[in-house]
């Protein structure tokens, strides 16, 4: 199937397939292929995953679920290692939460990853990228997610910023001013994270 064609079908949601389950599994082997190839349109741009995080993995057989969630990880670890990645990291944390409707493993693997090697390279820049998001719980920062069985992720992720992330890039010497606005996320709510990020930074 061609790059057009997957890139297409992987943006459309369930109600456009008679047989749902029968189309993922059909499109899922060009779809992963591209990716890992670096061609594909769908790590890119608002919905990119969208028909492949619409399958609850949960209840699919265990040897679909393994591979899916397999090829997902090993791609985002591929990413981390990598000094210049064929997508951004912050491209590929998005296509991996929203495929696989989750968070949790990609932040556990970045945790797990040595300190002070390109991983944290990665997550200085991601956190520089994000922080307003994280500061306003902005739920478009994961603007592909399609679980509706839970609510959107920033909750665990301003968790595990503050738990790991921060000392992480400090420790990598990341510019005071960033650590500074990342150290606004311990006020609790953001309308009050946001209140002292303009009194701070906007006068």
């Amino acid at each position: 199937m061609s790059v057009e064609a997957v890139d297409a079908l992987a943006r459309e949601g369930f109600d456009h397939f008679d047989d749902f389950a029968a189309s993922v599994r059909r499109l899922l082997p060009d779809l992963t292929r591209q990716l890992a190839a670096g061609v594909s349109g769908a790590a890119g741009g608002f919905g990119g995953v969208q028909v492949v995080g619409h399958t609850d993995w949960s209840l699919a057989p265990d040897d679909e679920r393994a591979a899916v969630l397999g090829f997902f990880e090993a791609w985002w670890l591929d990413t981390l290692r990598s000094p210049q990645p064929l997508y951004s990291v912050d491209d590929v944390f998005q296509t991996c939460a929203t495929a696989t409707r989750t968070v949790t493993p990609y932040l556990a693997a970045w945790v797990a990853e040595a300190p002070g090697g390109t991983a944290d390279v990665h997550l200085c820049a991601f956190l520089d990228l994000q922080h307003l998001d994280l500061i306003n719980e902005d739920e478009r920062m994961i603007g592909w997610w399609t679980d509706y069985s839970r609510p959107e992720p920033m909750a665990e992720i301003v968790t595990w910023v503050l738990e790991h992330g921060v000392d992480r890039i400090r420790a990598q010497g990341a510019p005071s001013d960033l650590l500074s606005r990342l150290e606004l996320l311990r006020i609790p709510g953001y309308e009050e994270r946001w209140a002292a990020y303009e009194a701070r930074f906007l006068t």
